[in-house]
């Protein structure tokens, strides 16, 4: 017996939310078997990867498409995901992708990290909070907590599991107008990168990513912002 449930994925863009997808639940339940640093770590590579080497990254949509009947992505080892789109989203984002000249790969921000893992530690307590603390924070104020941040985005998944699967829906944005989460990790002002992934449930995997261009940590001194 398959159960449908919501999954939501959210974009912050100082002041833009979005929220996009539903799942069939599976009787398997994924499990991260990494830490959650080298979770975040593979993630990292996945992104750059997509950012450094557009037209070769674009591969794995296409094999993505493949997982798509209707518009329901089979993915093996994890729910089913019944989207919005379907296919029409997979191929805006390899159009997308051929269209992107090579980027910059993202850095880890200890300070990022910090703010990413703010926010994830309020999720795992109430993950309905998207892109609001439970102090009812939101990422400007997060950001400004830890430091000082030039331009700066935050997506959060809900759903995917892996590193690559999260990379993957990002650049799909399934039922997202604007792509916004796309736009966030092609962005070529990007330069920086935080994030904090994990189980928050028995079927909710939670991941925070922020990007920003430029980010100091509170105490240090700014010199050229």
């Amino acid at each position: 017996m398959r159960y449908l449930i919501i999954l939501s994925v959210f974009v912050v863009q100082i002041f833009c939310v979005s929220v996009s997808g539903q799942t069939i639940e599976k009787k398997a339940t994924p499990k991260n078997t990494g830490s959650e640093l080298s979770f975040e770590k593979r993630l990292l590579a996945e992104l750059n990867a997509a950012r450094s080497s557009p037209n070769e990254y674009l591969k794995k949509l296409e094999h993505q498409k493949t997982l798509i009947s209707g518009k329901v992505l089979s993915v093996p080892g994890r729910p089913d995901v019944l989207m919005n789109e379907g296919i029409p989203a997979v191929d805006g984002a390899i159009e997308a992708l051929k269209s992107t000249t090579a980027l910059g790969k993202l850095k880890i921000s200890s300070g990022l990290m910090k703010v990413a893992n703010a926010q994830f530690s309020d999720l795992k307590e109430d993950p309905s909070l998207g892109h609001y603390g439970k102090d009812g924070s939101d990422l400007t104020a997060r950001l400004n907590k830890f430091g000082v941040a030039g331009g700066a985005a935050e997506n959060i998944t809900n759903w995917e599991t892996t590193p690559d699967q999260v990379s993957i829906s990002m650049l799909i944005d399934d039922g997202v107008p604007g792509r916004h989460h796309r736009q966030n990790v092609l962005n070529p002002k990007f330069s920086l990168f935080g994030a904090s992934c994990g189980k928050v449930n028995s079927s909710k995997f939670i991941c925070v990513v922020v990007f920003a261009d430029k980010f100091v940590e509170g105490g240090k001194r700014l010199r050229s912002y």
